[in-house]
């Protein structure tokens, strides 16, 4: 979410970090102060529209130590891209496949890859032949849930592709529940009553500590680093992505699904 990756942001600048930060809202949360004075690139992108994040992330040309996918949305309506594709299913995922396709090349040597994920994906429930869900009743739970565990599909996929010698790290962390309420920005009338009042009882951790949580696991010894984190300890993920048959036909679905774009 948003709110994550400010707060991380925020956490890279103090630490001496040339940060560039993509997404519709990172822009207006720093003043012109500030960019003058750190070192922030905020680069105004709509993650519903791929291919105006590929225009954007063309002026990045330095190398690149740190590469994070933390953007999160839940609509409570069914919401169509440009493209004709669903919108959770396109800013949750599909935009992580078109962002690393483009920076991983820039990745150090050494380079680490996080994406911050959910425990959440333990209960989907993954149709390949309708990965948006667009047949039968919207459900936004559901395809939130859906669309967290092709995340970490495509993340786990990536990590085992990497040599047993490399250096480079890919990390899948569950920074903690976090109460942004993003999941009722949108609603209104009765619904969004029931969601305050549901937000009363549902407790969560702000934005600044899924942040902490985040940077004490790239504080760890990277030798003894493990691929899955709830917050800030190494977890377990669900057993459908131990399944190698999954990881390559969801990767070979998504790749087609963005590839008939350009068509």
């Amino acid at each position: 979410s948003s709110g994550i990756g400010l707060a991380l942001t925020n956490r890279l600048l103090k630490d001496n970090y040339k940060v560039y930060a993509v997404g519709r809202t990172f822009d207006d949360a720093f003043s012109e102060e500030a960019k003058a004075v750190f070192p922030i690139f905020c680069l105004q992108s709509d993650l519903s529209d791929l291919k105006s994040i590929s225009k954007v992330l063309r002026i990045i040309h330095d190398e690149i130590d740190l590469l994070v996918f933390s953007a999160g949305i839940v609509l409570p309506e069914r919401t169509m891209s440009e493209q004709g594709l669903d919108v959770m299913f396109q800013v949750n995922y599909l935009s992580n496949l078109v962002i690393n396709d483009m920076l991983s090349p820039s990745l150090r040597p050494d380079g680490t890859t996080v994406f911050v994920v959910s425990e959440e994906h333990k209960k989907a429930d993954v149709d390949l032949n309708d990965p948006m869900m667009t047949k039968g009743k919207y459900k936004p739970r559901k395809l939130y849930q859906n669309t967290k565990l092709f995340q970490i599909a495509y993340a786990k996929y990536l990590d085992d592709q990497l040599d047993y010698e490399s250096d480079k790290r890919i990390l899948a962390i569950h920074p903690g529940t976090v109460n942004t309420g993003f999941g009722g920005r949108h609603l209104t009338g009765l619904k969004k009553w029931f969601w305050e009042l549901y937000g009363t009882f549902r407790e969560g951790i702000s934005a600044g500590e899924a942040a902490d949580n985040i940077m004490k696991v790239l504080g760890y010894d990277r030798n003894n680093l493990k691929f899955y984190y709830n917050q800030f300890r190494p977890g377990e993920y669900a057993d459908i992505l131990k399944d190698e048959t999954f990881l390559n036909q969801s990767l070979a679905l998504s790749k087609e699904i963005i590839s008939n774009l350009d068509k």
